[in-house]
């Protein structure tokens, strides 16, 4: 019987003990930290690949954000992962592979005009990123169960994280 602590008791999802609850919250952060693993070093790895800090943060944000807004959206239309895989792959794994931190280091060390470029393009590309990731799932889903949306995913990830 699987048992899930973000959704309410049903036949097939009993109500949970407090102990059982504990150790879901325990479950979910150790898969979180496992998705943050990964997401941080993919952003490791793209630093490595892309030499120039500007050019690679820029690339690991808009491509979180692209993930993120399809993530988001995927949620909101589709709903095919669980919301414990939202959290790893949102929480956890793009959590870590973007990185505002080092965007406002990269922008602070820069000359002032190709700081202000940076900053303006960079959550430009943000927003289109997100944009696009949002509106790529929109389209792809065209009915939660037969479009080519479900068939995608399901390809990549055949195996829900839940």
């Amino acid at each position: 019987m699987d048992i899930h602590a973000d959704q309410p008791a049903t036949a097939t999802c009993p109500v949970m003990t407090s102990r059982q609850r504990g150790i879901v919250r325990i479950e979910t952060a150790v898969l979180i930290a496992l998705g943050a693993f990964a997401g941080a070093n993919c952003r490791y790895l793209i630093g490595l690949s892309i030499h120039s800090s500007l050019l690679s943060t820029a690339f690991v944000n808009v491509a979180g954000s692209f993930a993120l807004g399809a993530l988001t959206q995927e949620a909101q239309l589709v709903g095919i992962l669980s919301q414990r895989s939202q959290r790893v792959l949102g929480t956890g794994f793009l959590s870590s592979f973007t990185t505002y931190s080092t965007f406002v280091l990269d922008a602070v060390a820069a000359t002032p005009v190709v700081a202000m470029l940076y900053v303006l393009a960079s959550y430009a590309f943000g927003f289109i990123g997100a944009s696009v990731g949002h509106h790529a799932v929109s389209s792809l889903s065209t009915n939660q169960t037969g479009g080519y949306y479900h068939l995608w995913v399901h390809q990549l990830c055949p195996v829900e994280l839940s």
